[in-house]
């Protein structure tokens, strides 16, 4: 299979690891941040005067494991599978563009649920709307039995994974770009030595088994329109 991988792009991965390695970091931190929030928002006392046990149901184990571990379980697959093709040379900026756009907006509506059931919840759409309040302390916002500084932590490092993800969409779309004005995926006999001269020395042999492909498929074209 083809894979773009011109001068422009090369000289971009260059910054690529740095990238992954913060990703992964942050987003694994954020991931074992996010269990432990969702342990004790599942053991929390709830408030009386707001849940009804005789008429409301406990809502699930899955529930929780979702609302805070789902984005960035998510990411630390996708940062796994994106340092193993980058491993392997097979990294493609389009695919890199695609899925870190996908998951930049996934990690804003993330933040943005966090950040408003986890300090405002002002409906049952929330579960921290059922919780106690914690008497302990001066913040509205502070539930019995659920750590504010998990809770803040949480938050503050899905962030950081968010500006992550755009520095990394940025850097893909800059590759990206520079792939659309060399344009070195080329048909032609005289465009397919632009094909060729678009890869560095040590991936020149890539190119060359795409620049056969293109050939034959011209060949195989040709003949079938008896031109």
């Amino acid at each position: 299979m083809f894979t773009p991988t011109s001068r422009q792009w090369l000289s971009v991965l260059r910054l690529t690891p740095i990238i992954l390695g913060s990703i992964l970091l942050f987003a694994c931190t954020d991931l074992g941040l996010a269990i432990a929030y969702a342990k004790q928002l599942f053991n929390a006392p709830l408030d009386e005067s707001k849940w009804d046990y005789t008429r409301d149901r406990r809502w699930s184990t899955a529930w929780f494991l979702l609302y805070s571990g789902f984005f960035p379980f998510l990411s630390v697959t996708h940062i796994t599978v994106d340092a193993a093709l980058f491993f392997f040379a097979q990294l493609n900026p389009i695919c890199t563009l695609t899925f870190s756009i996908l998951l930049s907006l996934g990690w804003i509506i993330q933040l943005s649920f966090w950040c408003h059931c986890d300090y405002g919840p002002d409906s049952n759409t929330c579960y921290q709307f059922y919780i106690m309040g914690d008497q302990h302390s001066d913040m509205n916002s502070s539930l019995s039995g659920v750590s504010g500084g998990i809770t803040g932590a949480k938050v503050i490092f899905g962030m950081i994974v968010l500006v992550l993800y755009i520095a990394y969409l940025t850097l893909a779309a800059t590759a990206v770009e520079n792939m659309r004005r060399t344009g070195h995926v080329r048909i032609d006999d005289q465009e397919e030595q632009g094909l060729e001269d678009g890869y560095s020395i040590e991936n020149r042999h890539l190119a060359s088994h795409s620049v056969e492909h293109l050939r034959s498929l011209g060949s195989l074209l040709r003949g079938g329109t008896g031109v």
